[in-house]
């Protein structure tokens, strides 16, 4: 709302909506895909990260009408403002609406890059600059997804277009609130934005200010306050709920600065997972120069492709001469910067989209520079070269999950069937929704996906060791555990077998009940036998109601205790 009065104050009277040259033919074309994309919205969530927190946590704020802390589950600590906007989706039209929100973020984000190729290189930069985003594979292969990644895009790639709203003069002290303010709320919806957002959003303003320098350093300080003013206003909520839940704003990250309940989740853990890393920080910060290299050809995970056309056009977009300089420094800063921050943390292609708006509209004035420069020949095979790159990229839209999303829409394969292919404990979750008492607690084991349950749950992050064990640890007897479980309001267990090798291999243990002990597991492996009446069993999937205790008769099973 504060950001909408923002806008509507600056612009009273004329919007630009969308740059010149976008809608064009040639803006068009090469939104096909993008629009292709819109067609499968309408299909159920199926990605984990969705399933597990993007959606699963706003689904618990409703039902618990505020914010509720997992204190086992780290991830229910991250600043989440797109889960905001989710709630809203949920409460209303249901999970298609989360879907919708976050196509539409990948539309913001490709209206940035046009917008700012625009204003660099002339409206024939626009629609290139469009398409450099939209048909990178990272961007397609999860448009339309409810989760955080194209959010962030799109609000940090609005930063920038705020801030460089008039280049050629000193921004405003509004403008500057403004992009701070989107710059925050894009930190506010990944942590890891923190640094891939706001450090080059800094570092742009300043170089932006540094033009103006001469006799206006007053100025310039002021300028840089309501930036830092407008990032913290949407940070602060976040900020205090976690500085109230567990004395440490970042948390799970940062213990040893800000304290915290003890973690397994930590910065040095996720920057050990880029493997190729040197240990040193001079041959980090090298690696890390060339991480979009690395994962052009080598991409981590489940992170998504970055795509070659990065590598041919933005070394020649360096190159390119006539572009305004006032706005060529920031963007290059923004994007180099980006990168760097990126290479430096977590690697996936994803999560390197904040950084690939301004690099778009870099690569944007590529085409249109050698079309003024080059034969007639010469112009055609690259322009050739150039499609086939984009039609390779937008080739990730026909992946195997994308056909039976089409099919679902076509209503080829119903939605139960196509959720049960996709989602490995949706038959045991949908058995939850459908046949427990609104009041059951749910203790998920090996099992993190609690989304679509509208049940009360107790659920841990992978990275954890399971509770089970603790109170194992703990426990005398299979009763003496089936009694502590009891008393924490459990109602009811929910297994996930295949599951539990996954966490392992997260925790890098040798099994998901590493480090009890024999007899814990034996404990255990009792309380399973003879503590809980299975009544959904599909062998390695199953769910199962605690059997009370003598001394648990009288338990409220819908208790829920911190």
């Amino acid at each position: 709302v504060l950001g909408g009065l923002f806008v509507l104050g600056r612009y009273r009277r004329h919007i630009e909506i969308l740059p010149k040259g976008l809608l064009s033919p040639l803006g068009g074309i090469l939104m096909i895909p993008v629009g292709a994309a819109l067609l499968l919205v309408s299909t159920p969530p199926v990605m984990y990260d969705v399933l597990h927190y993007h959606l699963a946590f706003p689904e618990q704020w409703l039902m618990a009408g505020g914010f509720v802390e997992f204190a086992r589950e780290s991830f229910s600590y991250y600043f989440s403002a797109h889960g905001i906007l989710f709630t809203f989706a949920l409460s209303t039209v249901g999970p298609w609406g989360a879907n919708a929100i976050s196509w539409w973020m990948a539309g913001v984000a490709i209206i940035a890059a046009a917008t700012l190729g625009n204003r660099l290189g002339g409206s024939s930069a626009a629609p290139w600059a469009a398409a450099c985003y939209a048909l990178t594979p990272a961007t397609l292969e999860i448009i339309g997804y409810a989760n955080a990644d194209h959010a962030v895009a799109a609000w940090a790639g609005a930063a920038l277009v705020a801030l460089t709203d008039q280049i050629d003069r000193i921004p405003t002290t509004r403008m500057m609130v403004l992009a701070g303010f989107l710059g925050g709320t894009a930190a506010a919806s990944k942590y890891l934005a923190l640094a891939t957002v706001l450090i080059p959003l800094a570092a742009a303003a300043l170089l932006t200010l540094r033009a103006f320098q001469s006799g206006r350093r007053v100025r310039a300080a002021v300028l840089l306050m309501a930036l830092v003013a407008g990032t913290a206003v949407p940070l602060a909520p976040w900020i205090a709920r976690n500085v109230t839940w567990t004395g440490n704003p970042v948390y799970p990250y940062f213990i040893s600065v800000f304290g915290g309940p003890p973690s397994d989740m930590n910065v040095d853990m996720e920057i050990k997972r880029n493997i190729d890393l040197p240990a040193s920080t001079a041959g980090r910060t090298f690696a890390s120069a060339g991480a979009l290299v690395l994962r052009t050809f080598n991409p981590r995970g489940e992170g998504g492709l970055l795509g070659p056309h990065w590598l041919f056009l933005l070394p020649v977009a360096a190159m390119v001469t006539g572009l305004r300089p006032r706005l060529r420094g920031p963007l290059w800063t923004a994007a180099l910067i980006g990168f760097l921050c990126w290479g430096f943390l977590v690697q996936y292609a994803r999560f390197l989209l904040p950084a690939l708006v301004p690099a778009a509209a870099l690569a944007g004035t590529v085409p249109p520079a050698l079309g003024r420069k080059v034969s007639a020949l010469t112009r055609g095979a690259f322009t050739f070269l150039l499609f086939a790159v984009f039609a390779w990229n937008a080739s990730m839209l026909l992946s195997n999950l994308n056909i039976d999303r089409l099919a679902t829409v076509a209503g080829i394969l119903n939605e139960k069937d196509y959720r049960f292919r996709w989602i490995g404990a949706a038959p045991a979750t949908d058995f939850i929704s459908d046949n427990l008492p609104s009041n059951a607690r749910i203790l998920m084991v090996g099992e993190a996906r609690s989304f679509g349950l509208k049940r009360q749950v107790i659920v841990e992050d992978p990275y954890r060791v399971p509770l089970l064990v603790e109170l194992a640890e703990a426990a005398t007897s299979a009763e003496d555990l089936s009694r502590n479980l009891h008393h924490l309001g459990v109602t009811h267990i929910l297994v996930n077998e295949p599951e539990m090798k996954r966490f392992a291999g997260i925790r890098r243990v040798d099994d998901y009940w590493t480090p009890a002990s024999d007899q814990s597991r034996r404990l255990i492996h009792s309380f399973l036998e003879t503590r809980v009446t299975r009544i959904f069993d599909l062998g390695d999937l199953w769910v199962a109601s605690l059997k009370a205790p003598p001394s648990a008769q009288d338990t409220d099973p819908g208790q829920k205790t911190s």
